[in-house]
């Protein structure tokens, strides 16, 4: 079982890469499942680890967001 409900509403956050800079946010509104594999699948490799998976009551990190992809009860894209 995961530790996060994966049907819970998210925003995807970019943080700038350079201070000062504005963040993005391409995603809004998605469930964390989406959130989590429009990070791991769609982002390049540059914004990857500025991304920032945020709910309501938690932020996930690149490290979380990773370890809950690699998770084999995780829902790949089909």
């Amino acid at each position: 079982m995961l530790p996060i409900d994966l049907e819970t509403r998210a925003d995807v956050v970019i943080l700038p890469s350079k201070p000062g800079g504005e963040a993005a946010l391409p995603c809004r509104g998605v469930g964390v499942a989406s959130a989590i594999r429009y990070v791991v699948e769609e982002l390049s490799r540059d914004e990857r680890p500025r991304a920032v998976v945020r709910t309501a009551t938690a932020s996930l990190f690149i490290n979380e967001i990773e370890a809950l992809y690699d998770q084999p009860e995780f829902p790949k894209a089909a």
